[in-house]
Order: structure tokens, then sequence, then C-alpha cells
């Protein structure tokens, strides 16, 4: 029962960890993008 639970947290974890990592990376993107723009402009 145990490794069920920690195999069940250690999901869910990184599961949000990955979630959060893909939401800085689309966020980095946007900031970038935006630089981008204003400085050929």
């Amino acid at each position: 029962m145990y490794t069920k639970v920690c195999s069940k947290m250690k999901e869910s974890v990184s599961s949000a960890f990955y979630m959060g990592t893909l939401k800085m990376q689309g966020n980095l993107r946007k900031h970038y993008a935006k630089h981008r723009k204003e400085g050929s402009a």
C-alpha cells in the first residue's frame, strides 16, 4: 500500500512539474517574441 501511495505522489508531482515547465516555456516564448518585435520595429 505504501509503495502505491508513493508512486501516485511521484506521478502527480512529476505531472505538476511538467505542466509548470510547459507554462514557463510558454511565458518565456511570449516574452522573447515581444522583445524581438520591439527590437525589429
